[in-house]
């Protein structure tokens, strides 16, 4: 017994304090954390920031799904053998104050095993979405179509969106 009682004198005098740690136990778990002492040294500063740059606003809808595709096909005139035709209508909403730059073939159809195909390869006689530099404030509709294997089973479309450019002006330097 006596062995036990010198262990925990030298952790509760040694150990804890000086790596600043709380040992707490609460029914029967053991948990480590930050002593209130450190965690104030550990505090996020609440200073203002110069500036701050978010996300643009984009949003990538879906508002017609045909699995197959009920329209006529323009491109090619037959579907190859042995797959099937999906269209979608997709809108592509620019909310931000900076142009957004995509191409169609940005945007996959997946399936459950994780291929993907890209649009582009098949046209059908509604609008058809267009590849192009979106101003900001504007949106884009049309359709998209794809050419999958007749057995495959859908899960997704997935639009691979442009990657943002997070701009923060500074101040200038005295010079």
């Amino acid at each position: 017994m006596a062995r036990m009682t010198t262990r925990r004198k030298f952790l509760a005098t040694s150990v804890l304090p000086v790596a600043g740690l709380a040992v707490a136990q609460t029914a029967g778990v053991a948990t480590i954390g930050l002593s209130s002492a450190a965690a104030a040294q550990e505090a996020t500063p609440t200073t203002t920031p110069i500036g701050s740059a978010e996300a643009p606003k984009w949003t990538f809808s879906i508002t017609i799904y045909n699995d197959p595709y009920k329209g006529v096909i323009s491109r090619p005139k037959t579907p190859p053998e042995g797959t099937r035709i999906v269209g979608a209508e997709i809108i592509i909403e620019n909310g931000s104050d900076q142009p957004m730059s995509y191409t169609t073939r940005d945007i996959h159809l997946r399936s459950i095993d994780g291929v993907e195909y890209p649009a582009g390869q098949v046209d059908g006689e509604e609008p058809g979405l267009v590849s192009q530099d979106l101003p900001d404030g504007e949106r884009a509709r049309g359709w998209i179509w794809f050419a999958v294997p007749e057995a495959d089973q859908l899960k997704e479309i997935r639009f691979l969106g442009p990657q943002p450019v997070f701009r923060v002006a500074v101040p200038s330097s005295g010079g």
